[in-house]
């Protein structure tokens, strides 16, 4: 199945099924163990094996561990390094060094070309012991459609198995991210573990996404991804949830839970069993659609899902940008011609092969996409996301277009300037700026969940 479930196909699920209406665990690690201990027995004897050997073959976690940070990789020998570099110095200036681990898996299907990804991987460990870095390789059947969903399932998992026999006294957290992110903000992890030990009604953080920033000179490019980050947190406004909003969308009226720059407690993984393994794609944002349904509630008017324990983090993380551009130069979806884990993977392959100095210099050429037809993709993208809603509709693209501070697509010098305070302010970060006195220039949105026309 290569499009997300909806919430009749969860509460068909036999471990959500009997466990809607969960509460919070307390951040009690006893509770938790009993948890992973229940979910991991639940678990098909064919997968516990699995995850047992991969688990028995890597060193012990450590019993200060606070957080995982864990990633899935196939053919990405020639930008993993720069991932694992990313994701060490978030942890280091956290001063999580000693509390945190970075979990690799490597993944493909049988018969695949691979390259050098796992060298590199154990290359990296070699020389920075600041953090431990593990690599796990599976191999799934050369027909498995769903690999991304079990190699994340795998991940998280194993860290659980592992959680189990060290026996920490503490909560453990998890932060996934994919395997070509360029640069965190710093300080990340730090706010993850505080937060989530401050705030045990909170299930998951996500943050927010940047590509790499001199793609982002192509105006086309930088006009979608700004509307897209204004839009997406427009839709998670409270007054669209499900537990305001008889008509909301299942998978947007949500701080939806994307693969990357998201933290969630395994707390939450747990009672919420883990990710689905029968859908293709989308598997980041099944996980927070899982723990909406576990913590949701039956009430005379039908379920209710609560999404009120995700809520969006403050810190930035920029990823390879690439795909985004060649989807948008080709008109196509960032998942192919044709959303699919095929067209995914032909997408990616594709980019690969596209070398960052010839995707840059393509970038800082003139524009051959005209602007407005850019923000007439976006509209008709976000029309079927509000079932067809127009006075909705209308306030999402008030969003894009506040993001931009521009009255119509023909100021070019005005976007022009708004695109280099961007810019600027996106810099300042990746060089170890907090990204909170840069948020405006940044395109984070102010309270835009306020019901439109309102006062506040």
């Amino acid at each position: 199945m290569a499009v997300a479930l909806g919430l009749a196909d969860y509460l068909r699920d036999p471990w959500l099924r009997e466990r809607t209406g969960q509460p919070p665990l307390g951040r009690d690690p006893a509770a938790e163990r009993r948890a992973a201990l229940q979910y991991l027995a639940a678990q098909p004897a064919a997968w516990r094996d699995l995850v047992r050997g991969k688990a028995d073959a890597l060193p012990p976690l450590a019993r200060s561990a606070r957080i995982v940070v864990f990633l899935i990789a196939e053919n990405e020998a020639t930008i993993i390094a720069a991932c694992l570099t990313a994701i060490s110095s978030d942890l280091v200036s956290s001063g999580l060094q000693h509390a945190a681990e970075v979990l690799v898996v490597r993944q493909h299907r049988a018969g695949a070309t691979l390259d050098d990804t796992a060298g590199q991987v154990t290359s990296w460990a070699r020389r920075h012991d600041e953090i431990p870095v593990r690599l796990i390789e599976v191999e799934w059947p050369a027909d498995c459609a769903t690999f991304l969903p079990l190699s994340r399932k795998l991940a998280v998992d194993v860290v659980a198995d592992r959680a189990v026999a060290a026996d920490s006294g503490h909560p453990l957290y998890l932060i996934t991210e994919d395997a070509d992110v360029e640069w965190i903000e710093r300080g990340r992890a730090r706010y993850v573990v505080d937060t989530f030990d401050r705030r045990p009604d909170l299930d998951a953080l996500r943050g927010w996404h940047l590509r790499s920033l001199d793609l982002l000179e192509y105006l086309p490019l930088f006009v979608e991804r700004l509307t897209w980050r204004a839009c997406e947190f427009a839709l998670s406004g409270r007054w669209l949830r499900p537990e305001c909003n008889q008509r909301y969308s299942f998978v947007w009226n949500r701080v939806v839970t994307a693969g990357w720059n998201v933290a969630f407690t395994l707390e939450a993984y747990l009672l919420a069993g883990g990710y689905t393994t029968t859908v293709e794609l989308f598997e980041d944002r099944d996980l927070g659609q899982r723990i909406s349904v576990m913590r949701g509630r039956h009430t005379p008017a039908g379920f209710i899902p609560t999404t009120t324990s995700v809520e969006w983090m403050p810190f930035e993380a920029c990823s390879d940008g690439r795909r985004a551009l060649a989807a948008l130069a080709d008109s196509t979806d960032l998942y192919g011609s044709q959303p699919s884990v095929t067209g995914f993977v032909a997408a990616t392959s594709a980019v690969r092969s596209w070398s960052m100095a010839d995707a840059i210099e393509f970038a800082r050429q003139p524009a051959p996409h005209a602007l407005a037809d850019v923000l007439a993709r976006r509209k008709a993208e976000l029309l079927p996301m509000v079932a067809n809603d127009r006075s909705t509709l209308e306030h999402m693209m008030q969003a894009a277009w506040q993001s931009l501070g521009v009255a119509n697509m023909t100021d070019v010098p005005a976007l022009r300037a708004r695109q280099q305070a961007f810019q600027a302010a996106a810099r300042a970060v990746a060089a170890g700026a907090p990204s909170g006195p840069h948020a405006a220039a940044l395109g984070r949105p102010g309270d835009l969940a306020l019901v439109p026309g309102s006062s506040g």
